[in-house]
């Protein structure tokens, strides 16, 4: 299936048949809609539950969005809409050892993946059957958010810092390793800044027995096993 973006959907934050007037009323009915959607799934809310916890009339929904497809649809083009404006904190550090660089990635996306945007995304794609061309826009804007992580890794095998043959791949290894054992298969989600740090730094040491170049390993066991020999001064 082609790929799109919010100007290919049937509904648009600046255009379309239903075009929205007062920026503020649109984005308190787009923020109430997202929390209700997000609470109850697509299928279950209604726009009566949007009203509700809005403050807004019923009314103003129909006439704004149509419908609730058409409030959806909305919501997912704002995300789409945020997707496409650059990442915070942009381009990944190449100062750093590749460690250090790739905690810092973790880290940082530990602080995106709760943002509304994301969650949006997920969302949709989520809603694959009711709504198959946002799904695939979904997709291809959640690539986008992790090119920065691509390109880095990239660089990192071009320069032989790592031995990733397909950045790709990795960098989904990478948010796979990072996200999906922490949401699906730990009782208790991490939550406090030094317990994300903590699993940043286990989730990147895993990796790095296979991304690491074998010449770069061995000279890092040799100096780890130099150092431990060393006796400490005093002793």
């Amino acid at each position: 299936m082609k790929s799109c973006d919010a100007d290919d959907l049937n509904f648009s934050l600046d255009k379309g048949p239903f075009q929205p007037r007062g920026p503020a009323l649109i984005e308190q009915c787009l923020s109430a809609a997202l929390a209700q959607f997000l609470e109850k799934g697509y299928a279950a809310c209604t726009l009566e539950d949007v009203a509700f916890k809005s403050g807004i009339t019923r009314m103003t929904f129909y006439r704004r969005f149509g419908d609730k497809g058409g409030l959806f649809r909305a919501v997912i083009a704002q995300a789409l809409d945020q997707a496409a404006q650059p990442v915070h904190g942009g381009a990944v550090s190449r100062d750093a050892e590749p460690r250090v660089a790739l905690i810092e990635i973790v880290e940082r996306l530990f602080s995106s993946v709760t943002q509304p945007v994301t969650l949006a995304l997920r969302m949709a794609m989520f809603e694959k059957e009711h709504f198959p061309d946002l799904a695939e826009a979904a997709r291809a804007a959640t690539r986008s958010l992790l090119q920065p992580v691509v390109d880095y890794l990239a660089w990192a095998y071009r320069k032989r810092k790592l031995s990733v043959t397909s950045p790709e791949r990795a960098a989904a290894q990478l948010t796979a390793l990072a996200f999906s054992a922490n949401f699906f298969y730990l009782e208790k989600p991490i939550g406090s800044a030094a317990e994300q740090k903590q699993w940043a730094e286990e989730v990147v040491d895993s990796l790095l027995k296979g991304w690491t170049p074998r010449r770069s390993m061995r000279r890092a066991n040799a100096a780890r096993q130099t150092s431990a020999s060393v006796p400490e001064a005093g002793i």
